[in-house]
């Protein structure tokens, strides 16, 4: 007897899509290959992308190409973010424009960032708001920019608000110190939180300096550290003093030196003057 998914391009798509969400990814590439090569426009970006995740970018391109030829979004989209990395930014723009005309959010937005990069900014508006319209965080916060550049701050706030409920986390950063500026400080507060929450160290920086503002300094202290070990070296040097001010040399050695390594000067000094009086 036959197996699921021999002949019929769609049911070894299916097949492929199970096996591969079972962590079964050799069969399911033969499956995607079978099914691409009947047609099948999503098997072939998907199998494109088990090429890819290799590490196996020109062969991954044109199972790429044959599935945005036959249509597949996906495929135009993913096709163009390979060109694009590759430099191939005239060819990228061109996918991410068939994909965007057609409908796709996310490469609609791919667009308007071109076209800001080219400092052509009113037809990346339009694009911004067509993505975001359509949903896409990301475009959101980036409308949210462009208007923010223009002095449209309480429009702009309005874009992040939608990009940071998309679950945007630059658009929720954004929004939040908006809210700080203009002394919506509960509110900043919380958004604060919760974008610190997802592991962003600009944001539970910020939210440690509210903390610290409004007294709280044992979880400031808590959000600073947070801060630092995502990499945030104002926080980490300020930790640094901190320790070095309670006596703890060790402790703020160990500051200094993680602040100094993700460059920030005056922690370089103050080791150098920690080690030099060690």
């Amino acid at each position: 007897r036959e197996r699921p998914g021999d002949g019929d391009p769609a049911s070894a798509y299916e097949r492929a899509l199970a096996l591969e969400e079972a962590g079964q990814t050799e069969e399911a590439e033969a499956l995607y290959r079978q099914a691409a090569e009947a047609g099948h426009a999503g098997a072939a970006n998907n199998l494109a992308l088990l090429i890819d995740s290799r590490g196996a970018a020109e062969e991954a391109e044109p199972w790429y190409r044959r599935g945005a030829d036959a249509g597949s979004l996906d495929a135009a989209y993913n096709l163009a973010l390979l060109l694009h990395e590759r430099g191939a930014g005239a060819e990228a723009e061109t996918w991410f424009r068939k994909a965007a005309d057609a409908g796709d959010a996310a490469a609609a937005y791919r667009v308007g960032v071109l076209l800001e990069e080219r400092e052509e900014r009113d037809e990346a508006e339009a694009w911004y708001r067509k993505a975001a319209d359509a949903g896409d965080g990301a475009a959101a916060n980036g409308l949210g920019l462009l208007l923010d550049q223009r002095g449209q701050s309480r429009e702009a706030e309005g874009w992040y608000r939608r990009a940071a409920e998309a679950g945007d986390l630059d658009g929720g950063y954004n929004l939040a110190l908006g809210l700080k500026r203009r002394g919506a400080l509960e509110e900043a507060n919380s958004w604060f939180r919760r974008v610190a929450e997802a592991g962003d160290g600009e944001s539970a920086y910020e939210l440690a300096i509210l903390l610290e503002a409004q007294g709280n300094q044992p979880e400031a202290e808590t959000w600073y550290g947070r801060a630092a070990e995502a990499g945030h070296a104002d926080s980490a040097y300020y930790l640094g003093m901190l320790n070095e001010g309670e006596g703890k040399s060790a402790e703020a050695e160990g500051w200094y030196r993680r602040a100094a390594e993700a460059g920030h000067e005056a922690a370089a000094r103050r080791l150098g003057i920690e080690e030099a009086t060690a």
